[in-house]
């Protein structure tokens, strides 16, 4: 008789330590079910329910809504029951009555919802976050459980999920194989464009004929100012310019026909040279002109040209 009476005092002792240790006893719980498509890998019996970052109650079962009855596995939702903690609420600052139908019909009127959301990112432990979220696409299931129902909300994690899934279906018929090998094709090709033998000749010539011109620049000037003071040697100095200046575009033109084998016609440096060989031609014709002139009329020099005179 007296060892039942300890047992009996001992399970009491038990059960008063769990119930009032817990806390429950004094508070006032409200319990719902939110029915979660897809995994919910990361959410346990226990995970917080938090309103916009605030912790306001937990996880209480996980269950699987899949049986005999259910019209189609695939699109089987997870039941989740959690309880939400309103004396926690309450002593937070909000005034809420969860009890109360009209309450609860008027949040869900606003947009009240459930949605999983990621706790850390290192252990991929799971949430459930509540918030109001008018306008969304809100998943009710409306299965057959004593509480009331919360309406999901797809989480950001399986939109991105899903988005990955849609890029890999996408890439799935590229052949990765037949792009990387068009790809070292066309970087071969630009190697060896650069490393051909005649594309670096051709720079060496460039830089010929660009001394070459400076060359012939040089002696037009000088010409230009020995002229008031030399007559006898004009002529020989400007036919001298003028072959220099013909020697030159020839040299140009072909160099152009050894930069047109490797470079596009209509690149810049083409149409810059084709530019440069023109005034060259221009400059030789006048120079002749005037070599020619002063041959004729070597006085020109001194008196020059008649305005009104011909050609």
């Amino acid at each position: 008789m007296i060892g039942s009476f300890v047992v009996s005092g001992i399970v009491l002792v038990v059960a008063a330590v769990i119930v009032f240790g817990s806390g429950r006893l004094f508070e006032e719980r409200a319990t719902f079910v939110a029915f979660f498509p897809g995994s919910v890998q990361g959410l346990t019996v226990g995970s917080d329910v938090a309103f916009r970052g605030v912790s306001v109650g937990s996880v209480e079962q996980i269950l699987l809504s899949m049986n005999a009855d259910s019209v189609n596995f695939v699109d089987s939702r997870v039941p989740v029951i959690f309880e939400v903690d309103e004396s926690l609420i309450q002593s937070r600052g909000a005034s809420v009555n969860l009890d109360d139908p009209d309450e609860l019909a008027r949040l869900l009127d606003q947009g009240i919802s459930a949605q999983l959301d990621t706790e850390s990112l290192l252990t991929g432990r799971l949430y459930i976050s509540l918030d109001f979220r008018p306008g969304s696409d809100l998943l009710v299931y409306g299965g057959d459980y004593a509480y009331p129902e919360i309406p999901t909300v797809a989480s950001s994690l399986a939109a991105v999920q899903a988005k990955l899934r849609e890029l890999a279906d996408r890439f799935a018929g590229v052949d990765v194989e037949a792009v990387l090998d068009a790809l070292r094709s066309t970087l071969d090709g630009a190697n060896d464009l650069l490393n051909d033998p005649a594309l670096q000749d051709l720079a060496g010539t460039l830089d010929e004929v660009a001394v070459n011109l400076d060359g012939t620049i040089v002696a037009v000037r000088e010409l230009v100012e020995r002229v008031d003071t030399s007559m006898g040697p004009v002529q020989a100095e400007l036919t001298a310019a003028a072959e220099r200046a013909e020697r030159s575009m020839e040299q140009l033109d072909e160099t152009m026909q050894s930069l047109e084998a490797v470079v596009r016609p209509d690149a810049p440096v083409v149409v810059g040279l084709v530019q440069t060989l023109e005034e060259l031609e221009l400059a030789a014709r006048s120079l002749r002109r005037v070599s020619e002139i002063i041959e004729r009329d070597p006085s020109v020099l001194v008196r020059g040209r008649a305005s009104g005179g011909g050609s």
